[in-house]
């Protein structure tokens, strides 16, 4: 199986489980365990939280382009650094019209670390995290592959953190995310504008 073929697998899923998702939520009363979830969530010390509310500020539509910046400091790669962006700008600007489609409410009665507006379902942070970890991944070396997932789990947790989303608002933001990010790795098309070092010379 090519790559090519693994990752249009691993989109279709992502999309597949997305619909059902949002199929199966659409309209139906939020269940108890992931209002229990929510209030266990926003328990959690302020102090630990603050470490995944670092990330979490970082994954809007404003901030992504600082976010591509640090990229590129970090990688010296502009391919890196244009797959983040464009990753964290679609997935920013195409969350509301799956929001408008389902119309989930946001989490009430619960300890309100942050103010949000709209509908809760996807979680627009947590796709704009998982899209810009699934795009740049590829550009980083094989032991560092991870690192922008993680990124990404904290900022999906950090949403339950402070009391703007249920779980599956997260689920559904990571899917939506990485189906995005894997499409832009999979295109290729930053990563073929990539300089072409010059070939070594002998001395």
């Amino acid at each position: 199986m090519t790559a090519r073929v693994r990752a249009a697998l691993a989109i279709g899923l992502s999309l597949v489980g997305l619909v059902v998702l949002s199929l199966s939520i659409e309209g139906d009363p939020v269940p108890a365990w992931e209002h229990d979830l929510v209030v266990a969530s926003t328990d959690v010390p302020t102090v630990l939280g603050l470490v995944a509310r670092g990330p979490m500020v970082l994954a809007t539509r404003w901030t992504t382009p600082v976010v591509a910046a640090v990229v590129y400091f970090l990688t010296r790669s502009r391919a890196a650094a244009l797959a983040t962006l464009v990753a964290g700008l679609a997935a920013s600007l195409s969350i509301g019209v799956l929001k408008d489609w389902v119309e989930r409410p946001r989490p009430d009665d619960v300890h309100l670390r942050d103010h949000a507006d709209g509908f809760g379902f996807p979680s627009g942070h947590t796709a704009v995290a998982c899209a810009i970890a699934a795009a740049v991944a590829p550009h980083l070396p094989r032991r560092w592959r991870w690192a922008p997932y993680a990124l990404a789990a904290m900022v999906g947790w950090a949403r339950l953190h402070v009391g703007v989303h249920y779980p599956l608002d997260v689920v559904g933001g990571a899917l939506w995310g990485l189906a995005l990010g894997w499409a832009i790795a999979a295109l290729g098309w930053f990563r073929a504008h990539e300089p072409t070092p010059p070939p070594a010379t002998g001395m």
